[in-house]
């Protein structure tokens, strides 16, 4: 829901959002990001580029990137990611939006209360779902 409502705030707002699309290279300018040209060899330029594809995925895929570091990030390793969904029956329990965790002793990377970052999220209920 949250990925969905921020896409339709892009779309509104006249950009765009491109799924599943191959990318030849990324056009930079003094070592900025202006554009990508995509697998057919279209072109498009923007202002903002975001990719949310795995680093690994995305640099393997571009021509331009040096074989050295094509090999390193083959090295990378990602966690899996687990959605727990806990309903407390409190109006508010933490002041942040979201709580960092940094144990090795814990399989978890952060609590996330996300009535403090959208308050509408649970309907004006005397609940708070962290995540």
């Amino acid at each position: 829901m949250v990925y969905e409502r921020m896409a339709e705030i892009i779309k509104k707002n006249g950009h765009n959002i491109y799924l599943n699309k191959k990318i030849k290279r990324v056009i930079t300018k003094e070592n900025i990001a202006i554009g990508i040209e995509l697998e057919d060899g279209e072109i498009k330029q923007y202002d903002h580029i975001i990719s949310t594809m795995p680093l690994t995925l995305m640099v393997k895929n571009l021509n331009e990137v040096p074989e050295n570091i094509k090999e390193l990030t083959t090295k990378l390793k990602y966690r899996n990611t687990i959605l727990v969904y806990l309903k407390v029956e409190s109006e508010k329990i933490l002041p942040d939006n979201w709580l960092y965790v940094h144990s090795p002793d814990l399989q978890m990377g952060r609590v996330t209360n996300f009535k403090n970052w959208v308050p509408q999220i649970n309907n004006n209920e005397k609940t708070v779902f962290l995540f």
